[in-house]
């Protein structure tokens, strides 16, 4: 008989299904990996967020601040030219070689025209060289006392000068270089205006296109009131371009207008062709006078009316002159006549005078062309600004993604 507690153990089945029992720390461990992950990606996500945010606004002042300093140096650099071009117009209308005051060329041929007009014993303060409109018409008045003295008229009605009209000539030199000269230079301020308009255009693109933080609202409004400023300057240079190329092109023409009348004087055989003649230089001037009267006020640069004025009386006076010729002529009556040329060579000589303080004034008393200094200073300090942010706003890496 078998005992009991030597009874084999039952056999293990292969084909038992075993359940295998997972522990709860192994069951745990993918979830907490996973909110590990999330963490860290959210972390990561947070870091790049923040690190946008913040180089973003200064990847944006770098880029304004490079763009910008570029225009604001390239409108520095014209706005430099329209300035040189402004002095050396200056300097050629106002001071000769050598004198302190020098006449602009347009009240210069008045005063040639009063040299022409002026006879002998009449006491005229001396003019240096420089208004070359007004000084024109003075040497014609003074030209012609000498040919109204030998004026002999007969009773027939004709006319004879004796030889003193073959000396009313024009000047040996070209009268109208020193008019191209000027108009040249006037052209030359015009041309270095309108190169900075297009500067000042690329600035406000510049300005406008780029998206800046609000931290560079100071800077950018900084640079608007720059731009005002360098635009004011530049519509003023163009004024005064444009007026000393209307007063040299006057001068051109009146300057042809004394070769006519020299010509029709010499071609005068009786009293009606001679007053025909005085009808023709006043018909000229007054059509040369007109052209200044149609330059409207706002088109003039400030502090120039006065002299502006002073032309348009240069030419009043020698066009009253002709008209009250022409009735002194048809009287007969030489002694007015000699009178009248007196009196209005006298007149002319107090209007260039005049012309040529007032011209010197509208140079030194125009606060907008003078205010080429205050503009370069802001030029300047602006440009420090705009390299200062670049340097505060860079970062090492933005010259790899093309910003700088």
């Amino acid at each position: 008989m078998q005992d009991p507690t030597t009874q084999k153990p039952e056999p293990i089945s292969l084909t038992h299904n075993h359940q295998t029992q997972t522990s709860p720390e192994t069951s745990s461990k993918p979830k907490s990996m996973g909110k590990r992950l999330f963490i860290i990606l959210l972390a990561i996500t947070l870091s790049l967020g923040g690190a946008i945010a913040y180089l973003f606004p200064k990847a944006q002042s770098v880029r304004f601040a490079s763009t910008t300093r570029q225009s604001v140096s390239n409108l520095f650099t014209e706005m430099d030219t329209v300035n040189s071009s402004l002095n050396a117009l200056f300097k050629f209308s106002t001071t000769g070689e050598e004198s302190d005051v020098q006449l602009s060329s347009l009240t210069k041929s008045f005063q040639k025209f009063n040299i022409i007009l002026s006879s002998e014993g009449i006491q005229k303060e001396e003019i240096e060289d420089g208004n070359e409109f007004g000084l024109r018409l003075d040497d014609l008045i003074d030209d012609l006392s000498e040919v109204f003295k030998n004026l002999e008229i007969s009773d027939r009605g004709s006319v004879n000068f004796g030889d003193k009209v073959k000396g009313f000539t024009t000047p040996a030199d070209d009268p109208n270089k020193i008019y191209r000269d000027q108009r040249d230079l006037a052209v030359n301020v015009g041309k270095s205006v309108k190169s900075s308009d297009k500067t000042i255009n690329e600035l406000s693109r510049n300005i406008s296109a780029k998206a800046v933080p609000n931290s560079l609202s100071s800077l950018k409004g900084d640079i608007n009131q720059l731009k005002s400023e360098s635009q004011d300057y530049l519509s003023e240079a163009q004024k005064t371009s444009n007026y000393y190329i209307l007063s040299s092109d006057l001068s051109i023409e009146l300057e042809s207008n004394f070769d006519a009348f020299a010509l029709s004087l010499q071609g005068s055989s009786d009293i009606n062709s001679l007053v025909s003649s005085f009808d023709e230089i006043s018909n000229d001037l007054r059509s040369l006078k007109s052209k200044l009267e149609k330059v409207s006020p706002t088109n003039l640069p400030s502090e120039i009316e006065d002299y502006h004025r002073d032309s348009i009386a240069l030419f009043d006076v020698v066009i009253n002159y002709f008209d009250d010729l022409k009735v002194l002529t048809l009287k007969g009556d030489d002694k007015k006549i000699i009178n009248l040329t007196i009196d209005t060579s006298l007149e002319l000589n107090k209007l260039v005078l005049s012309g040529v303080d007032h011209e010197i004034s509208f140079w030194k008393n125009n606060q907008t062309l003078n205010s080429y200094d205050n503009i370069s200073s802001s030029h300047t300090e602006v440009l420090k600004k705009l390299e200062t942010e670049k340097d505060n706003s860079n970062f090492f890496l933005f010259k790899f993604f093309g910003v700088e």
